[in-house]
């Protein structure tokens, strides 16, 4: 591809297509393309899990899955000031001294602290008053077998999915897939444009003298808008221009 109508003009080892893909960047026919195929519908998601406020290990997320060989797991997270005791299921942890910014418990198959599929961990905290606040609450699905940790994942796909492809929920996104639509009807359909409808600018700067340099920065220009890119072109003194250099 050259940029530049000449046979030893400058060429782009990448399609720009596909590069500017990479960096978010279509055009309106493409996207108008891709929305055709939404039915609305949410199919083999990933479901991407709250985060919890307090509990980090073994995950910051509100639900884990864990198929640890050796029948434990360790929960911890950070304690905010003022905290008596940590509570977790109802049991102060003994491990625990007021003024710590973080505790540590084990839950096990041993110590029947973790079983074989559903597990929910409540986390309290105790203040110096004797309040408790149930901060967070973290839910792990625990076996050993892989493949009953897999059918424990997919079925919670499932109730996942079910819950978001209500009538109502699929009729609010194909409501809010035709205002996209409708939004990139307005745009210029030569230009790329990220998610943000903005389009993939370049901005050329060229010195006004000599005269000459007009024309090449033009041609630049043309052949960058007809591969889809919108320029802007700024002629400057070689004042000003040793000042850009200088900032």
């Amino acid at each position: 591809m050259n940029l530049f109508p000449h046979e030893k003009g400058i060429k782009l080892e990448r399609n720009l297509a596909d590069e500017l893909k990479e960096s978010g960047y279509r055009k309106v026919e493409e996207r108008l393309a891709l929305l055709e195929k939404d039915n609305g519908m949410l199919t083999g998601v990933t479901i991407d899990f709250p985060n919890n406020v307090y509990i980090d290990t073994p995950s910051k997320k509100n639900t884990y899955f864990s198929e640890a060989a050796d029948g434990s797991i360790t929960l911890a997270g950070n304690v905010p000031i003022g905290t008596k005791n940590v509570i977790i299921n109802g049991y102060a942890l003994q491990e625990f001294l007021p003024g710590n910014n973080r505790f540590t418990y084990k839950v096990s198959l041993e110590n029947n602290t973790l079983i074989e599929g559903k597990n929910t961990f409540a986390l309290e905290f105790e203040s110096v008053s004797g309040s408790r606040v149930l901060r967070d609450t973290l839910t792990i699905y625990y076996f050993r077998d892989k493949e009953k940790l897999d059918a424990a994942k997919a079925e919670l796909e499932k109730e996942y999915l079910d819950k978001e492809n209500t009538p109502e929920k699929v009729g609010a996104r194909l409501e809010a897939k035709n205002n996209v639509i409708e939004k990139l009807k307005t745009l210029n359909p030569r230009f790329y444009y990220n998610d943000k409808y903005e389009p993939f600018i370049v901005n050329i700067t060229y010195l006004s003298d000599p005269a000459s340099l007009e024309k090449y920065a033009t041609i630049v220009a043309n052949t960058l808008t007809s591969l889809g890119l919108e320029v802007n072109i700024t002629a400057v003194s070689g004042k000003d221009f040793s000042t850009m250099l200088q900032k």
